[in-house]
């Protein structure tokens, strides 16, 4: 089963929105994370495990329960279960979470910073600009959901040797008149 762990403030809603006092969506989510949120259910089969402290009130009587429940039906989005309370520390509870399931990938969509306690390769954070979730981040979690190396951890020793490369395309300076081939290796400027 894959799983998406998922936070509500500054996943669901940026700071913009949030400050915003004409918005009038239910408990200040918006519309396009939600939308963003339903691509990587679709894309990866992934089902929903709360995470947020709103999960208090999921499975409630309370009339904010009800409107959460309806927002969520309105874009065809279900929740699958919520995550135990274990002394108000997030990573403990979701890896209680995962220690009663079987999981083979899952992610963590968060706005928190702090440490966390070995699943730091699992969580997208989401609000590191105030924008919440991103088509970007929203792309990142769907790799991470439905990529097995990009979804396990790599243990490195002290010892290791490892290598990291950045692949972008590249351009050529307004001034670069090389008229024949470059034979030069990485950083060659010279022409033959």
């Amino acid at each position: 089963m894959k799983v998406v762990f998922l936070d509500f403030d500054g996943v669901l809603n940026s700071n913009i929105f949030v400050l915003d006092p004409k918005q009038k969506a239910p408990f200040f989510l918006e519309d396009d994370k939600m939308l963003l949120l339903k691509n990587i259910i679709e894309k990866t089969n992934a089902k929903i495990v709360l995470s947020t402290s709103w999960r208090e009130v999921w499975n409630t009587e309370l009339s904010v329960s009800k409107q959460l429940k309806d927002y969520f039906d309105s874009f065809d989005i279900e929740v699958y279960d919520v995550t135990k309370c274990v002394n108000y520390h997030r990573p403990s509870e979701i890896k209680e979470w995962l220690a009663r399931h079987d999981v083979s990938h899952y992610v963590i969509l968060d706005d928190i910073i702090d440490p966390w306690d070995g699943l730091d390769a699992h969580v997208v954070t989401t609000n590191l600009d105030g924008q919440g979730l991103t088509e970007a981040l929203a792309l990142q979690a769907i790799q991470l959901l439905n990529d097995s190396i990009l979804a396990s951890n790599i243990t490195l020793n002290p010892d290791d040797k490892f290598c990291q490369g950045v692949f972008v395309p590249y351009g050529i300076t307004y001034d670069d008149n090389v008229e024949t081939e470059r034979t030069g290796g990485f950083g060659s400027t010279g022409k033959q």
